[in-house]
């Protein structure tokens, strides 16, 4: 056959084989038929020959090896005799195949069934023997087989009974018993086996009772909607790697009496389950598929399209392909683990809830587990497929990016796109049926299996399954709505409310609308008096219309209930304040009083608008007349323009220039945001452009800009942020604004969130910030509870006495000592709470209820401190401080241990504790910590300078220490716990809450707090801990750069400086890494600040002194091949995209040529003096540059030299920059150059080159000469550390005979330059006259001592003197100040 070359009479051959095979499996079977088993051995090995031997697959479709061996299992021993031999001989053909190998993944499955089936006692030892041969011919021990658990699981047997029989003549032998229905989780059809046809599929589960559903015509019930694929859920349904998408989605049996009971917590479990194991899953199948799916795809893509001129062809065809190739390999390898972990991690969360189950509880718990792991499945398993795709079509995208950008590039000048080298592949490798010619498309027929692959996803149902799904199932929506329409005729619904308004009494609503005129008349009669000409102004004729509006609505309520009416009234107004709001009428009311009407009171007459029409909807929204229906009716109709006239799905009023109405209506809070947070989400993943403009302002002003309002905070927009990060880092096209602001509003600190990898990693659980957020915020909405604040105190009281009785703190010292009366301490610690929590139980059986009681302990404690210390004379005030420290301190320390036994032990008193929150630890912990904080900033709000900090702070470090308490076990989840405490600081941080800055510095530098940061596996805990380090830059650096520093700033810049010297001390490694960051952030001025954090290297790294006259860089070891780590997120600062496009290009080949004239400009930012340049921006320029040079010359295998550095395009853009630059520019350029000569490594070297090229080579710029040893020098003069790297290329300047530094202008006319102690520590190196000359100055003026003392204060102020040299740096051409001094 393989000489013949006849693929059609091959597959006739194939078919009567597999024909002849079928008819022996279906006829009576009976051991003594010993014939019919022979014919059938030889038909297996010849259907082997003609298939695997030949590396083809037996199809499924002709037979399913694996479920002939499960139903032969299940049906008898004759059936065995005939299924095992036929497959056995089949597979031995594997060995003489190289596809499909003895280790081939659907070869290995088969073997693990046969595995299985000879492990079992009362297999037929012939049967065993065929096994055994099998195994031998392979090269298998039969130990090594497996046993897979398909041949015994229920959902698959009970697939394969009702849809995949193959063998007739014999029942079922009843091993398992036979459930309903086809398996969820063991679906063939993805990878290597066809589906099985239409008819077998499984019907849609889920679904309301029966008795809900009303019944449907007799035309509609013949045709019922059954899903050809028979899977459940859409591509587009899910959002990994947001957890929460799949919260909604998960399926409680209602035939489960576990899942019935009303306690929520069993639910909330079993969701942390879900997640937990979602968590565990990603990563590993994530890395799978990108080691798998992407190579291949790629291969494919570019071998069927590499001559193809269309870019967009080309990177579709890669998209759809690895999309389906991911999803299909995540669908075939990992959902038999899946469900084994679903089954595990929901028994053990289950478990955790009910402490004291006995053996039966126990099963019935397992059983359970099962039906839901069963039951979620197929909603894990597709959230793992998509975040699996979603990952891999990144990766696909940048690599085909370079292919799709020539193509584009060929296009657009008008060439015919072809590649010799693929011409050449194709014309000597690939078959003359499936070779493409130069300048042709890709063939009909293969181009139908991109088609199939765009329109089909393993795992996922079609785009036309979910359009009839979705048509059905608003059919079903509709006919229920009729049903209950017919049952109950007297209720009219307004069209699209979700919820029934209540009907208003007509002469109440009559009475209303007469006050609302009254109240109109009198508006319209202040602003027609402010007003000459009354019907040139908008605002004045929009009140008057609302006005009659009203009126006639009066009259209305006659004919027909206040419902209607009232949402026409509501609908009005909002388009009023749509109208009265808008850019151009605001924009008209202002020309008018800009020009003839100057002394037109305009401001006051859009005051009385708003008055008025926000004071209708108010009148409206009394709880007595239709309550919250009127911000629901606001909300339908900002949202979705219901009743405006608008098409659906149009969304009118989403747009920019609503915002002043959006704002309006949600600081009166008539509006329901999380309904416009949800809509703005969908919106912006669908990539409307007014919804991304309408939530960049309004994310603006309520997470920016005036974040303290309280009208709306970052949990209200949650979903908003997460859709603008989604769409920040999957477009290039974004606005460099909208990048700082996504970063601005960032909700977390989490290592895996960083702005530049949201998309990438879901390795930290987003729902920490937002519980604290969300406590934050509703701390402030809390009413004082006399009731609960007297109960409170109760509590608080017996607390006290019982924590600081004779046997409490004895016992807590034994569990923090864990000494050997740990065991009796623990017991009798759970027996005080215990006591205690009969008291708490009625106060944590809801959210709001526990949140206020959390808030009133608090503030009891607070307001004690405040009593003892205010109204105190100054004379006093600091001894009142002390004797309040005394007093209160065994108080707040009670309140923090109360907190973390209610932590540590409310997760076992389930019945108690109906409050979700406080079952998982590290979620209870994020929000007492968010109560903590809302307490503070209503506190801070409240007394203003008389803020008390000590209570906050107190309460904060004893619950922090008590947390990690070895005996509490809280070690487990450390890391989520110190992302809840690195949340709270960056809440509180001092620019936020100034009154507690002490103390925010004592607890965050605290020893403890960093260690337990950097227990944290792969040094995780710092990138948290990092951004804590530049909230505290950024409070000291506007005052240290205008040297505006009092005594209280100077501690705060003091125990700065002092903790960056510790972390240089212990830590360098951290700083080496973050360098960028924490460079990028310290003021141009704090020149001993920045030497700390640049001097830090890891400590393998090994250096030569820099001092020695025999010093030469090119000897140090790793200085050509050892390129740092660094952890920033530069590129992010290349902005905006076309920028970083230009960019490459000019890097490549030097095109366009425009780029260099415009590149100063595109750096620039305002004209302000001191402010001109975008810093961050160039810093991220010139790093980029750099790497992308060493990468260069490395792949092309060139030492890093002087010259190799200097014919460059990269060289070019920074001389370029040098020279356009004006002096502020040009001195920011150096700086940032300077700030990469850290320790030996190959960046160090390539900017030392680098700044020693710039002094050489243009010698006729002295001023940029000036500029660069102004700047070497400053650093070099501040206090030690200085960095490895400064100090080489200082010395190279200064002895290096080809600089001539000492023939200067700059330099020989400045005698007190040679006073400095760098010359000093040089002499060695330098020539006999030029050592005279130093040594003549050093006695004239008595000699210069070393700047470098140690000490800190002396460092401080060093710093401040330095600050006056660096402000003067770019005001003169020469760089001189005025006193001649540099």
């Amino acid at each position: 056959m393989q000489q013949l070359e006849m693929p059609k009479l091959y597959s006739l051959i194939v078919k009567e084989t597999v024909s002849n095979i079928k008819g022996l499996l279906r006829t009576e079977k009976s051991a003594d038929k010993y014939n019919d088993r022979t014919l059938l051995k030889n038909l297996g090995a010849w259907l082997g020959f003609m298939t695997i031997a030949m590396n083809r697959p037996v199809r499924a479709r002709d037979i399913d090896m694996k479920a002939l061996i499960v139903e032969a299992y299940h049906k008898g021993v004759n059936e065995l005799y005939y299924a095992i031999p036929l497959v056995t001989k089949i597979l031995c053909l594997s060995a003489k195949s190289k596809l499909f190998g003895k280790n081939n993944p659907w070869i290995r499955t088969i073997l693990s069934l046969l595995g299985a089936v000879h492990s079992e006692p009362e297999t037929k030892l012939n049967l065993k023997f065929e096994v055994e041969v099998l195994a031998k011919t392979l090269d298998i021990d039969v130990s090594d087989l497996g046993e897979s658990p398909l041949l015994k699981n229920e959902d698959y047997v009970r697939w394969v009974m009702q849809f995949s029989q193959q063998l007739y003549g014999a029942p079922a032998r009843g091993r398992t018993k036979q459930p309903s229905g086809p398996p969820d989780g063991q679906r063939p059809g993805v990878l290597g086996e066809q589906a099985p046809s239409q008819q077998h599929q499984q019907p849609p589960q889920g679904g309301a009772p029966p008795s809900t559903v009303p019944q449907l015509p007799p035309t509609l019930q013949t045709g019922p909607l059954l899903v050809s694929s028979g899977f459940r859920f859409h591509y587009k349904e899910l959002h990994p790697p947001q957890f929460q998408s799949t919260f909604t989605r998960i399926h409680f049996n209602r035939d489960v009496d576990l899942f019935r009971v009303t306690d929520m917590s069993i639910r909330g479990a079993l969701r942390v389950a879900v997640e937990k194991t979602l968590q565990e899953f990603l990563m590993p199948c994530v890395d799978r598929c990108m080691r798998i799916a992407v190579p291949a795809a790629l291969v494919i893509a570019r071998k069927d399209f590499s001559l193809d001129a269309d870019p967009e062809r080309v990177r579709s065809a890669g998209i759809v392909m690895v999309r389906h190739l991911a999803s299909g390999l995540s669908f075939a390898t990992m959902r038999e683990h899946l469900y084994n972990a679903l089954i595990a991690g929901a028994k053990t969360q289950i478990l955790s809830v009910v402490r004291t189950a006995t053996e039966e509880q126990q099963a019935i718990v397992a059983k359970a587990c099962e039906v839901f792991a069963k039951d979620n499945l197929e909603l894990c398993s597709a959230f793992l497929q998509k975040a699996a795709a979603e990952r891999c079509i990144m990766e696909i995208e940048k690599t085909l990016q370079e292919e799709v950008k020539r193509r584009s590039e060929a296009k657009a000048e008008g060439k015919i796109w072809y590649d010799e080298e693929e011409a050449k592949f194709q014309r000597e490798r690939i078959p003359t049926s499936l070779r493409l010619e130069p300048g042709g498309e890709i063939r009909e027929q293969q181009l139908t299996v991109y088609e199939h692959f765009a329109t089909s996803i393993p795992g996922f149902m079609t785009d036309q399954e979910y359009i009839a799904q979705q048509n059905h199932m608003k059919l079903q929506q509709r006919l229920m709505q009729q049903q209950q329409q017919l049952n109950q005729p007297q209720q009219q619904q307004v069209p699209g409310q979700k919820m029934p308004m209540q009907d208003v009494k007509e002469e109440d609503f009559i009475i209303l609308c007469d006050n609302t005129v009254n109240k109109l008349t009198g508006h319209v009669a202040i602003m027609s008096n402010l007003i000459p000409n009354a019907s040139d102004n908008r605002h004045l004729q929009l009140t008057i219309g609302l006005k009659n509006k009203i009126e006639q609505s009066r009259g209305l309520i006659r004919g027909g209930g206040s419902r209607a009416v009232v949402t026409d009234i509501v609908n009005f107004i909002v388009d009023s304040l749509l109208d009265g709001f808008s850019p151009e009428v605001l924009q008209t009311a202002l020309n008018q009083q800009s020009t003839e009407l100057h002394s037109l009171p305009v401001q006051d007459i859009v005051v009385r608008f708003k008055d008025a029409c926000l004071g209708v909807l108010a009148s409206f929204q009394d709880p007595k007349m239709f309550g919250g229906a009127v911000a629901r009716i606001v909300s339908q109709f900002l949202v979705d323009g219901t009743g405006s006239g608008a098409a659906a799905g149009t969304f009118p009023h989403v747009k920019p220039a609503s915002f002043e109405a959006f704002n309006l209506l949600i600081r009166a809070k008539m509006m329901v945001v999380s309904y416009l947070d949800q809509h703005l989400s969908k919106m912006i993943d669908a990539g409307n452009r007014d919804a991304i403009g309408l939530a960049q302002m309004l994310i603006r002003m309520f997470c920016v800009e005036d974040k303290m309002s309280g009208a709306c905070g970052e949990s209200d927009l949650f979903f908003a942020i997460e859709a603008m990060f989604r769409f920040c880092t999957r477009h290039n096209d974004v606005p460099f604004s909208v990048h700082f602001l996504m970063d601005e509003v960032k909700v977390d600190l989490s290592a895996g969130r960083r702005y530049d990898q949201r998309r990438e990693a879901a390795l930290e659980n987003p729902m920490l910030a937002a519980h604290m957020h969300n406590a934050i915020i509703q701390i402030r909405d809390v009413p004082e509870n006399h009731l609960i604040r007297e109960k409170a105190e109760n509590i608080l009281r017996d607390w006290y006495t019982m924590v600081n009785g004779p046997h409490f703190g004895p016992a807590m010292h034994a569990i923090e000592k864990s000494s050997e009366a740990m065991p009796q301490a623990m017991d009798l610690v759970r027996t005080a709470f215990q006591r205690v929590f009969h008291e708490l139980r009625n106060f944590l059986s809801l959210d709001d209820v526990a949140t206020k009681f959390f808030k009133t302990c608090i503030e009891i404690c607070a307001r004690d401190c405040y009593r003892m210390v205010i109204d105190q004379p100054p004379a006093n005030a600091a001894l009142a401080q002390d004797q309040m420290r005394l007093k209160m301190a065994p108080m707040l320390d009670a309140l923090a241990r109360l907190f973390v036994l209610i932590v540590r032990f409310a997760s076992e008193t389930a019945s108690g504790v109906k409050v979700p929150w406080l079952k998982d630890p590290a979620i209870a912990t994020s929000k007492l910590l968010g109560i903590m904080a809302g307490v503070m900033f209503s506190h801070q709000e409240h007394f203003d300078v008389q803020f008390l900090a000590y209570p906050f702070h107190r309460i904060v470090y004893s619950f922090f220490m008590d947390l990690f308490i070895a005996e509490f076990k809280f070690t487990q989840i450390q890391e989520q716990i110190m992302l809840g405490f690195c949340n709270f600081f960056h809440a509180v941080r001092p620019q936020r809450l100034p009154g507690f800055t002490a103390s925010w510095l004592e607890l965050v530098y605290h020893r403890d707090v960093i260690r337990r940061i950097n227990e944290i596996p792969d040094k995780r805990g710092w990138e948290m801990f990092i951004q804590l380090i530049v909230d505290s830059v950024k409070f000291v650096a506007p005052f240290v750069r205008n040297l505006q520093l009092n005594r209280a700033l100077s501690i705060v810049f003091r125990a700065l400086l002092r903790f960056l010297y510790t972390l240089l001390h212990d830590y360098p490694e951290v700083l080496a890494e973050y360098y960028c960051v924490l460079v990028d952030v310290i003021p141009i001025n704090c020149y001993n600040m920045r030497n700390v954090v640049l001097s830090a290297a890891p400590l393998t790294i090994a250096n030569d002194d820099p001092y020695l006259a025999t010093f030469k860089i090119e000897e140090q070891k790793g200085i050509d091949f050892l390129p740092p780590r660094i952890v920033t997120r530069y590129h992010m600062f290349l902005q905006p995209i076309s920028f970083r496009n230009d960019l490459d290009s000019y890097l490549n080949s030097r095109a366009p040529v425009t780029f260099l004239a415009d590149l100063s400009g595109r750096l620039e930012m305002t004209r302000s003096p001191g402010q001109r340049y975008h810093t961050q921006m160039l810093n991220a320029l010139v790093l980029y540059l750099g790497q992308q040079a060493v990468q260069a010359l490395t792949t092309k295998g060139i030492q890093i030299n002087s010259t190799s550095v200097a014919h460059s395009s990269h060289m070019d853009i920074i001389q370029n920059l040098a020279i356009n630059f004006d002096n502020e520019g040009r001195f920011l350029l150096v700086n940032a150059l300077v700030s990469h000569l850290r320790y030996p490594n190959i960046h160090t070297h390539y900017y030392y080159c680098v700044i020693l090229h710039l002094f050489r080579d243009m010698s006729n710029h002295q001023h940029l000469q000036e500029l660069i040893v102004r700047v070497l020098l400053e650093r070099i003069t501040s206090h030690r550390p200085h960095p490895w790297g400064l100090v080489a290329t200082c010395s190279q300047v200064i002895r290096g005979p080809e600089y001539e530094f000492f023939e200067k202008d700059f330099v020989r006319f400045n005698d007190d330059l040679y006073r400095l102690p760098i010359f000093k520590l040089l002499l060695d190196g330098l020539p006999a006259d030029k050592k005279l000359m130093i040594e003549n100055v050093d006695k004239r003026t008595g000699g210069a001592g070393d700047s470098a003392s140690g000490n800190d204060v002396d460092a401080i102020e060093a710093d401040m003197a330095r600050a006056s040299i660096g402000q003067g740096s770019w005001k003169t051409s020469t760089g001189v100040d005025d006193d001649g001094e540099m």
